[in-house]
């Protein structure tokens, strides 16, 4: 156990370390919904919620889940709850890292602090590496990652490190003569 929570805190590092914004030019890109079944929206109270099948795009940014409310003003929500078997969240931070996605039954986005909760069968993936556990906290803009394993267990699974091409050749046995 004690060598999972050290591999755990040496990708927790690694995360942080990593510059993790969305792409700049998501925010000024159009917000499109779709739907397969029903859209209620309240203006007065500022929800909107959209059900079966939906697919929210903004830019690289990607939402599908069975049903999703959205809470603040319709173009500019402060909170986004999605909820799915799984749902599923997806978003490219920069152009030179890999997409990430995250799953699980319950996903709520706070758009205005960049906070991603994950609950149930909760899932992160990026480049290769998966976090799955019970639930997950992700924070956009400090590449925070946490896991809660609740009743189950975290597993973290990550790629090997790319080897450059003097670690690939094997020593020589050979003496010079």
């Amino acid at each position: 156990m004690c060598r999972l929570h050290q591999t755990f805190m040496a990708l927790s590092l690694w995360l942080i370390a990593q510059p993790v914004l969305a792409l700049p030019t998501d925010k000024d890109q159009e917000i499109d919904i779709e739907m397969q079944g029903r859209m209620r929206i309240d203006t007065a109270n500022e929800v909107a919620t959209y059900s079966k099948n939906v697919v929210v795009t903004q830019g690289s940014l990607k939402i599908m889940s069975d049903e999703l409310t959205a809470h603040g003003n319709i173009n500019n929500p402060n909170k986004i709850i999605a909820i799915g078997e799984p749902a599923t969240l997806q978003q490219q931070p920069s152009s030179d890292q890999g997409v990430i996605t995250v799953k699980g039954n319950h996903i709520e986005y706070r758009v205005g602090s960049e906070q991603v909760l994950i609950s149930g069968n909760a899932v992160f993936e990026q480049s290769g590496t998966t976090i799955t556990a019970a639930k997950l906290f992700y924070d956009v803009s400090s590449s925070l990652v946490e896991a809660e394993a609740g009743d189950d267990t975290i597993k973290l699974v990550s790629p090997p490190r790319n080897r450059g091409a003097s670690d690939e050749q094997p020593p020589s046995n050979n003496k010079a003569e």
